[in-house]
Formats: structure tokens, C-alpha cells, sequence
């Protein structure tokens, strides 16, 4: 899935290295992360028992199964996790460290709404840097998997081409041989943003749908446009930086790791 040569993202210098974390902070750190993973253990399990059920339907071959992420880890816990991140939404200040620590078992019993650290959210973003909110690649670039037994052979391969998350309603409308309605509840309906990528499914080799995409979250910008991603990422709390831009080669450099700006201005 990453390319041999994709040279690893500079890591947050925000973040503590794990050496540099205390053993007793370390045991909530791992609660944390121990808990996403049976977190993801259990949708894995749930997938797979919904494609036990469809295969015994004798329906597997032709359901098109779509899987995607969100976009990207969060850095939403911060550098020590939360173990009540409802506070943040309360507008209630978050309770000590030592709090958490004395409280980690309630993580992953459904008795808190925890929030992990920013570094597994870096782990998680590997070899991307940034994290969910930020448009460089670990909050805007995500896993897209698509199963159609009956139409799909190559199973297993990798297709390069640039797809949206918009393209998505599109391509499954071609698939399925439905026209996109002009009408919806009595109105005209809005025109979709996005175009399919049918093509891609079945060859390798298919031309990209599209050339251009524009992202911007909290003033993190980045457009994409004809294998090339420019990138513009803000501090918050700072004024907006109109002109701070990178950019990058999309196709060679997996991890966005290479600022070519000053060699290719134009």
C-alpha cells in the first residue's frame, strides 16, 4: 500500500517521544490505544459477519461493498488524552492529567466518551503528517476499499488514480444503472459535485475522473490539480497565513514529505 520509497513525514515535535513518557502516564496511554483497536477489532468483526450473512443470501458476489475512513486521527485529545471529553463540549475545563490516571479503567467500558492522545493519532497518521482538521495528507488522504465479486477480479490491487469522497454517490449510480434524479421531493434536485470512477474499477489503468479538487477546514487549505497537491496549514490562534504554501508531487511523493515551492513557483 506505501510505496518502498516514501520517506517518513517529520513527526510533531509537540508530541513526546514515547522513551520520554512516564511509566505510570504510559499505562493510560496504552489504555487509550488499546481501546481504539478493539474499537476497530469489533467493526472488523461486524464486517465480516455482515459478508457471512450476504454470502449465505447467495447475494455476495454481486453487493458492492464500499469501505472508507474519516478523515484522518485527531488531535483533538491533546499531548495526555482526555478520559471526559464531553467536558470540551460543555465548555467545562479539562480535568488534571492525574485525574485520568486515576480513572483509566473507565476507558472503553462505555461509562466515558475518551479521547486519545495526539501521538497515536500521529501512530495512526504514519507516514502522513498532520492530523483530522488539517488538510495535509494524515487529515485529508484516506483508504478507500471497493468489493464486487461478480465485476471485480483483480482483487487485492491498487489503484493510484485521485478519487474524491464525492465521487463516491456518482460511481454507485453508474454501477447500479440508476439515473441521478431531476427531481427530489417535488424540487429540482441539487446537482452532484462529483464524477464516478467506474473506470478505475476494472482497469488499472483507466484515466483519472478528475484533474482538480479544492479542501479547506479551519482555514487549512490544499488543491489538487493534475498530480500536483499545494498545501497551506495554519497555527491557531495565529493570523491566517495567506502565502505559506507547499507543495508537492502526488504520484512520487506518497508521504508529502518534499516541499518542492521554491523549485517550482509557478
Amino acid at each position: 500500500l506505501i510505496p518502498a520509497d516514501t520517506e517518513l513525514s517529520p513527526r510533531d515535535e509537540t508530541v513526546p517521544a514515547w522513551a520520554d513518557v512516564p511509566p505510570e502516564k504510559q499505562k493510560l496511554f496504552v489504555r487509550y490505544m488499546e481501546t481504539y483497536a478493539a474499537m476497530l477489532d469489533a467493526v472488523d468483526q461486524n464486517i465480516g459477519r455482515l459478508v457471512a450473512m450476504l454470502n449465505d443470501m447467495g447475494e455476495l458476489d454481486n453487493t458492492i461493498i464500499v469501505l472508507s475512513s474519516d478523515n484522518g486521527g485527531t488531535s483533538g485529545g491533546g499531548p495526555n488524552g482526555v478520559v471526559y471529553f464531553n467536558r470540551h463540549f460543555a465548555g467545562l475545563p479539562a480535568l488534571p492529567v492525574s485525574h485520568d490516571m486515576e480513572h483509566k479503567d473507565l476507558i472503553g467500558t462505555g461509562k466515558v466518551a475518551a479521547m486519545y492522545p495526539m501521538g497515536w493519532a500521529q501512530v495512526s497518521n504514519t507516514p502522513f503528517s498532520a492530523y483530522k482538521t488539517y488538510t495535509a495528507g494524515g487529515g485529508r488522504r484516506v483508504s478507500l476499499l471497493v468489493s464486487w465479486p461478480k465485476r471485480i477480479h483483480d482483487e487485492g490491487a491498487v489503484r493510484s488514480q485521485f478519487v474524491h469522497v464525492t465521487d463516491v454517490m456518482p460511481t454507485l449510480l453508474e454501477l447500479a444503472g440508476v439515473p441521478h434524479p431531476a427531481i427530489s421531493h417535488g424540487k429540482p434536485s441539487m446537482p452532484m459535485q462529483g464524477v464516478s470512477f467506474a473506470p478505475a474499477l476494472f482497469a488499472a489503468a483507466a484515466q483519472p475522473a478528475r484533474n482538480e479538487q479544492y479542501f479547506e477546514c479551519w482555514s487549512n487549505r490544499a488543491i489538487y490539480r493534475d498530480g500536483w497537491i499545494a498545501v497551506s496549514l495554519q497555527k491557531r490562534g495565529d493570523p491566517i497565513n495567506f502565502d505559506n504554501w507547499t507543495l508537492h508531487q502526488h504520484a512520487t511523493d506518497f508521504s508529502e514529505s518534499k516541499n518542492l515551492a521554491t523549485a517550482y513557483p509557478q
